[in-house]
C-alpha cells in the first residue's frame, strides 16, 4: 500500500468526474478539468397535490438508514429538545432501530413506523410530514459522497431541511432550508423551531420547487448529457499522441 503525493498523482489524470464535490478544490488549482456527478435520479413519484387547507403544526420526517453515521439519533434528540408543537415521524432500518422505537413509547410527538414493506412505498409514507430532515454530518467519509436519498425526498414534494454535506445544497438550491454542521446541534433546534413557524403553503411551495428542479436537472437523462458533452471537450481538447492503435 502507497500514501502518493497528491500534487504528483493529480496530474496522472486527463479529467475528473467525482461524486464529491468537494474534490473539485484539488484539480482546479492545477488545471486539470473536473465535472461533479452526484448520482441522479430516474425513479418517478407523482405526489397527492398539496391541501392548501391543511391546518394543524407543522410535521417533521426522516426515512433512511438508521446508524450512528446518519445522525439520525441526535436529529431525534434535537427535535425533542426543541420542543415545537409539531411531530416527528421516522421510518427505516438500522442499528438504532430499538434505541428509536422505546424512545418513541416515551414521548408522544415521536413517531418510529420501523421498517416499510418496500423502498418505493417511502414516497406515500413522507406524504403524511410537511417537512424532511437529512442531518447528515462530513464524518467518516461522508463529505466525499452525496446522499441520494435526497433525490427520493425530493421526489416527495415536501420542503427539506438538511445540511449541505455533499453538496446538497447545490441541488435543492435556494429552496432548501439549511442547518449548519458547526454547532450542529443549536443550528437543528433553531431551525426546527422556525422551521415550525412557517406557513404551511410556503414550505409547499419550496417542496414542489425542489421536485421540479430534481426532474428538470439531475434526471440520469441529464446527467448523462452533461458526461458526454464533458468528456467530447477533454478528447477534442487532447493532444494527438502520435501513435496509432484502436
Amino acid at each position: 500500500m502507497v500514501t502518493l503525493d497528491e500534487d504528483k498523482v493529480i496530474l496522472w489524470f486527463d479529467a475528473c468526474i467525482s461524486f464529491s464535490f468537494d474534490t473539485r478544490r484539488y484539480f482546479d488549482p492545477r488545471g486539470v478539468p473536473w465535472m461533479w456527478m452526484p448520482s441522479a435520479s430516474n425513479f418517478r413519484y407523482d405526489p397527492p397535490p398539496a391541501n392548501s387547507a391543511q391546518t394543524g403544526p407543522i410535521r417533521f420526517g426522516y426515512f433512511g438508514q438508521l446508524a450512528e453515521r446518519t445522525t439520525v439519533l441526535p436529529m431525534v434528540q434535537g427535535f425533542l429538545d426543541a420542543n415545537v408543537p409539531g411531530t416527528l415521524h421516522v421510518c427505516g432500518y438500522g442499528k438504532l432501530s430499538n434505541v428509536l422505537k422505546e424512545l418513541a413509547g416515551r414521548h408522544s410527538s415521536f413517531h418510529f413506523d420501523g421498517l416499510l414493506a418496500k423502498q418505493s412505498d417511502c414516497p406515500a409514507w413522507a406524504q403524511k410530514v410537511d417537512v424532511l430532515i437529512n442531518p447528515r454530518l462530513p464524518i467518516q467519509g461522508l463529505e466525499n459522497s452525496f446522499p441520494s436519498k435526497i433525490f427520493d425526498f425530493g421526489m416527495t414534494g415536501k420542503a427539506i431541511l438538511s445540511t449541505r454535506t455533499g453538496g446538497v445544497d447545490k441541488v435543492l438550491g435556494e429552496e432548501g432550508i439549511y442547518l449548519e454542521t458547526e454547532d450542529f446541534d443549536n443550528s437543528l433546534r433553531r431551525k426546527l423551531r422556525e422551521v415550525a413557524a412557517m406557513d404551511r403553503t410556503e414550505l409547499q411551495r419550496r417542496g414542489t420547487a425542489i421536485r421540479n428542479r430534481i426532474l428538470r436537472e439531475f434526471t440520469w437523462d441529464e446527467q448523462a448529457r452533461r458526461m458526454i458533452e464533458f468528456l467530447t471537450r477533454i478528447v477534442r481538447k487532447r493532444p494527438e499522441s502520435g501513435v496509432g492503435g484502436g
